[in-house]
Parts: C-alpha cells; sequence; structure tokens
C-alpha cells in the first residue's frame, strides 16, 4: 500500500479530529449566543442539533477507518477476476463503512442546509406581507427535504432487500445493485446545485435591499438590522461567506472525483482523479478520494451554518480588541505625528542657529579686522616707496 498525493492515513484521521473538535467549539458558541441575547429556540437551533451529532460520528469514523487502514490507503495490484470476485475482509469491512457512511452524509449536508435556510429566513423574511424571498426560501426548504428523504431512500435501499449485496464481492454489488457511482454522481451534483442557490440567495438579498436603499416602504418590509455594517462585522461576513465559497469548492471537487470514476468505469488500466493517478483496481484509493472531500464539505458547511448566528457574541469578543488596536493606532499616530513635529522645529532651530552664528562669525572678523588696522603700525615710506619703484638711492 503506497500513499499518493495528499490523502492517506494521516490526513484523513487529521480531519477526523479537526473538524468535530472546530464544529463542537463553533456550536458552543453559538448556542452561549442564543441563550444570552435572545433565551428561544427556532427551528435552526433545533436542526442543527442532529446536523451536529452525525459530524462527529462521521469524524470518529473517519479516524477508525485511518487507524484501521481503511481509508487513506490503496488496495494491492490484483488481476479482474481477483477484483469482481475476491472477498477479502478488508474490502466487505470498507463496504460496511461506505453503506453507512453515504446513508449518513446525505442526511448530515440536509440538516445542514435546513438549519442555514430557516436561520435565514430571521434575518430576511417578511413583515406583515410576503416577500420574494419567503417564496423562494420556502421552495428551497422543500427542495431540500425532497432531496434529503429521496437520496437517504435510494442509499438504504439501493440493493433493493438484498442488503447483504452492499459488502459482497464487487460481482454481487453490480448485479443486485443499482450503479453506485451513478447515485453517488447524480447525489453530488444535485447538491452542489442546491448549494450554488443557497449561497446565491442572501447575497441576491442584501443587492435588492442595498438598491432599494432610498425607499423606505422596501426597506420596512425586510428585517435587516446589519446593513451598515462594522469593520467587525465585515470582518465576519468576509470570513464566513469564505467559509461558505469552500464548502461549494469542496463540493465541486467531490462531484468531479465521482464523475471521473464513473466515465472510466474499469476501462482503463489507470485513472486520473484530481491530478492523483491510481490503478483502475485501487478501489480504496479512489474511495478515499471521495470519503475525504465528502468529509471535508460536510465539516466546512457545518461551521459555516454556527459561524453565521455567532455575530453579537463576535462583536462583544472583539470589541475591547478593536478597541485596543484602534488606540494602539491612534498613540502610534500621535506619537509619529509629535516626532515629525518636533523633527521639523529642530531643523527650523538648527537653521537659525547657524545663520546666527554665520552672522556672528562674520561680525567678529570684520570687527577684529578693523581693530587690527587701527592698531598695526604705519608702512615706513621707503617700503612704500619700493613697492611703486620710485625707491631713490643716494
Amino acid at each position: 500500500m503506497g500513499s499518493y498525493h495528499y490523502v492517506n492515513f494521516a490526513s484523513v484521521a487529521a480531519i477526523g479530529i479537526i473538524f468535530p473538535v472546530l464544529g463542537l467549539f463553533a456550536l458552543g458558541i453559538r448556542i452561549y449566543g442564543r441563550v444570552k441575547y435572545t433565551r428561544s429556540l427556532d427551528i435552526d437551533d433545533v436542526l442543527i442539533i442532529p446536523a451536529a451529532i452525525l459530524v462527529v460520528a462521521a469524524g470518529v469514523g473517519m479516524v477508525i477507518a485511518a487507524q484501521m487502514e481503511l481509508v487513506g490507503g490503496h488496495a494491492p495490484s490484483r488481476t479482474f477476476e481477483e477484483l469482481m470476485f475476491g472477498k477479502p475482509e478488508h474490502q466487505i469491512m470498507l463496504e460496511k463503512l461506505e453503506y453507512a457512511y453515504w446513508i449518513g452524509h446525505v442526511l448530515v449536508i440536509g440538516f445542514t442546509k435546513l438549519t442555514f435556510l430557516f436561520f435565514s429566513r430571521r434575518i430576511f423574511r417578511g413583515r406583515g406581507t410576503r416577500t420574494a424571498f419567503d417564496y423562494v426560501n420556502w421552495i428551497m426548504i422543500g427542495v431540500v427535504t425532497v432531496w434529503m428523504v429521496a437520496y437517504v431512500f435510494l442509499e438504504i435501499f439501493m440493493c433493493g432487500l438484498n442488503f447483504w449485496a452492499a459488502w459482497d464481492t464487487v460481482y454481487a454489488l453490480r448485479n443486485y445493485c443499482m450503479d453506485t457511482f451513478a447515485l453517488l454522481t447524480s447525489c453530488a451534483i444535485t447538491n452542489w446545485v442546491i448549494d450554488l442557490a443557497i449561497f446565491a440567495i442572501p447575497l441576491v438579498m442584501v443587492g435588492l435591499i442595498r438598491s432599494r436603499k432610498g425607499e423606505s416602504t422596501s426597506l420596512n418590509k425586510y428585517q435587516i438590522n446589519s446593513l451598515q455594517m462594522t469593520a467587525r462585522r465585515k470582518i465576519q461576513a468576509s470570513l464566513v461567506f469564505a467559509l461558505g465559497l469552500f464548502t461549494v469548492i469542496a463540493g465541486l471537487l467531490r462531484m468531479i472525483i465521482v464523475i471521473q470514476v464513473l466515465e472510466n468505469s474499469l476501462q482503463e488500466p489507470m485513472i486520473t482523479l484530481l491530478g492523483t493517478e491510481l490503478d483502475t483496481t485501487d478501489n480504496e484509493g479512489a474511495i478515499s478520494l471521495i470519503l475525504f472531500w465528502t468529509y471535508v464539505e460536510i465539516g466546512v458547511g457545518f461551521l459555516v451554518v454556527c459561524l453565521v448566528a455567532c455575530g453579537r457574541v463576535f462583536d462583544d469578543a472583539s470589541g475591547p480588541v478593536f478597541r485596543k488596536l484602534k488606540s494602539i493606532v491612534s498613540a502610534a499616530t500621535s506619537v509619529a505625528s509629535r516626532a515629525s513635529s518636533r523633527s521639523s522645529l529642530f531643523s527650523e532651530r538648527s537653521n537659525d542657529e547657524k545663520e546666527e552664528h554665520r552672522i556672528s562669525v562674520s561680525t567678529k572678523v570684520e570687527v577684529v579686522s578693523k581693530d587690527e588696522e587701527k592698531g598695526m603700525p604705519a608702512v615706513p615710506e621707503w617700503l612704500q616707496a619700493s613697492r611703486r619703484g620710485t625707491l631713490e638711492l643716494d
């Protein structure tokens, strides 16, 4: 079992630890903020709990799978017959992990999306009258719910009632079950399209409200209190936006991998997945790549839905820090300004002193010259005559 590129036992175990820890920390901040500032629960506060449980469970599964060398490694070279009809214990354990993982990943992604959509309702919903956002938001909630239920059902019954075939030989998987990679591909594509729609809705709403900023009647339709954002809020919003964008990118990468696997379909001896070249029979290497990016998408998405609701907590926590930084910058600017003023004043004084010294020296020289002239003895007549050339010798 070699190690290719960035997906290996260490990296798989790392993300299995990092995302649950960060996720639980972010969830704790979110709950703290809700209890401190609102003391009430909304639907999104309930939906995020099963999402958190599934994120942690998937992370534990990734760590265990890495320790057992099920995910992050590579299958040894084997013939086509060995791949299709072989039944090593290692492969059976990996297939059981996959079966549970794919069901769980649909649930956690679905709950995460619903959490974000219901949270958005608290920000953009209309007051008294229905708005375009209300209709679009409810449509997206319906789409995500149907998507989640449909794909959970398909993942559970992908082999009909022949559940054993899901973790038997590859031959049994291909003959008793639907095309699993086609199922994963359709799930990844639809998931990514929904991500794009959900990601775009807040951006469109903020742009719409900003464009109607001068119309007070339009602004009264929305519960927006943070369009005039402070520097702190802008930094927070930028970080959450970046995380959301990374979630979409991770979903795109996962989609590309499963499409590449589906297109290959064991037709070529080698397959390239996101720049990583694998033997076609190396199903462990291909599955490891897909599981890796799936869990990255899950983990980052969960962080986003936790952090978007933590604005007031971060405001309180970062307020003293920003005030301290502002005072430091102000003090540094003041010191620099005073130093510049002193330097300018010193330069002017130095120039004045130099001028005074030059005048004083000049005056002294002139006075000394006149004094010397007064005290000097008269030049003898014979010397003056010799200089004029009129000296007469006797």
